[in-house]
């Protein structure tokens, strides 16, 4: 019998998130307004959010070994996630940089640092953790060898796998009918079906990327909502919110996603607590603003 908690394998991030009126242009350099500092990266983000729920999720992933590191530990602990799976590689951690517009939206640019480590060595350390696991959730940020093992072993195994292929790369079609809940944005339902996703031809297309996996697909569609697709397409609205910086909010979907799952919700109860969860994080800068309950 698989044991109650979550196991996010991902990447960790320091984020310098830096407050613009607009972007530059090749060659410009302009003031930033307000410049804040935040841990990130996907998995991290993810397992941040959970915790802060409640649900018992333990991070496996490395930092360097550098005064970023050390923060990116510490933040995930006050969220009450494990982290004694973290390995210190002899590195820099994974630094993010960050460009938020007055209307919340942002551009990035990611140096994956010590992300890049996390190879197939350190998943046969934590095995028996990983592969008792309730769910495995994974991100893209994390080398692909690894990803693909970690995919094929849980398979073997007999665990869940929720996936969120970001930044997109390319994945076979063996590999994802062994995913059971694909999580992606429009741009990344364009990038694997290989043609454009948007709202006028949903119905007719997304089935076709719904299918490719074992249970279920949930697209989200930032400020137009999201959609739970099973056999049938399940609209989730979204929740209103005063938006300042938009970073972390898919993350926050997806850990509020995982929680209701474990709670017993179905799928679609599930997308309604990411959608709740997205907006009240993006109400302030980075991860902070995660919320602690669900409604």
């Amino acid at each position: 019998m698989k044991k109650k908690y979550v196991s996010v394998i991902g990447s960790l991030n320091y984020d310098f998130i830096m407050k613009v009126n607009r972007a530059p242009k090749i060659g410009e350099t302009i003031t930033s307004s307000n410049t804040r500092f935040s841990c990130g990266g996907k998995g991290a983000n993810q397992a941040y959010q959970m915790g802060n729920l409640g649900l018992n999720v333990y991070m496996i992933g490395c930092v360097g070994n550098d005064y970023y590191g050390e923060e990116s530990i510490a933040s995930l602990k006050q969220a009450n996630v494990q982290t004694d799976a973290i390995v210190i590689k002899n590195t820099n951690t994974g630094l993010g940089f960050v460009t938020a517009l007055d209307n919340g939206e942002v551009t990035a640019i990611i140096d994956q640092g010590a992300n890049a480590l996390l190879d197939k060595n350190i998943i046969d350390e934590n095995y028996n953790l990983i592969f008792n696991s309730e769910w495995i959730v994974l991100q893209f940020e994390i080398p692909m060898e690894t990803i693909e093992y970690i995919i094929r072993e849980a398979n073997k195994n007999g665990v869940g796998v929720i996936l969120n292929p970001a930044p997109t790369l390319e994945i076979s079609n063996e590999l994802l009918k062994m995913v059971d809940y694909l999580i992606v944005n429009e741009v990344e339902a364009s990038y694997y079906l290989g043609y454009e996703v948007d709202e006028s031809n949903l119905s007719e297309i997304i089935f076709n990327l719904r299918n490719k996996v074992k249970r279920g697909l949930v697209l989200t569609l930032g400020s137009k909502g999201s959609y739970y697709i099973d056999d049938e397409i399940y609209y989730i609205p979204i929740i209103k919110a005063n938006a300042v910086d938009t970073t972390g909010a898919g993350d926050s979907y997806i850990g509020a996603f995982v929680y209701g799952l474990c709670q017993g919700f179905t799928p679609v109860e599930a997308c309604r607590l990411g959608a709740y969860s997205s907006a009240k994080t993006v109400e302030d800068f980075g991860r902070k603003s995660m919320p602690k309950n669900a409604k």
